[in-house]
């Protein structure tokens, strides 16, 4: 088992180690939010964050994201690019112009990364960006890599 996570809901970390070391911070638990229009995709990649050590919320487009991040704060936001109602990239505009420091927290998933369009766009950004699939390995390595940027700009 190579820890993919799309369409394999059973997936869990092969080895724990790291696990907790890595879902700790200061003051509990670090939190992320799960942003994608498919929910069985939602699902499963909340599940993975969950058995890496995170607390996990899910939403299924940027308008729900929004209001999730207004009740809670998140550590990172695992965000798909192209979703109805309001898309990765909007939500990244918005929150560059209301929240910077939230929109660095933003790490795009897409499965549409041969795609010319979305590689510009992705290019453009210049957040993170994980393909789908993706392996827990690499999941767990993208979601510390934002929360350590964060802890780097900390007083």
């Amino acid at each position: 088992m190579n820890g993919e996570i799309e369409g394999n809901a059973g997936a869990r970390r092969e080895s724990g180690e790291g696990a907790e070391a890595s879902a700790e911070g200061r003051g509990g638990v670090y939190r992320v939010l799960v942003v994608d229009d498919n929910p069985v995709v939602v699902s499963v990649t909340a599940d993975v964050v969950r058995a890496l050590g995170y607390e996990a919320d899910e939403a299924f487009n940027g308008a729900e994201a929004l209001i999730k991040m207004s009740q809670k704060e998140y550590h990172a936001i695992l965000c798909d690019l192209r979703m109805p109602v309001m898309d990765g990239e909007a939500l990244y505009q918005l929150l560059r112009q209301q929240q910077p420091e939230m929109a660095k927290r933003i790490i795009f998933s897409t499965g549409d990364t041969g795609a010319v369009s979305s590689m510009q766009i992705l290019n453009r950004l210049g957040a993170p960006v994980i393909a789908k699939p993706f392996n827990m390995d690499e999941l767990d390595a993208v979601i510390r890599s934002v929360i350590k940027g964060q802890e780097e700009q900390k007083p």
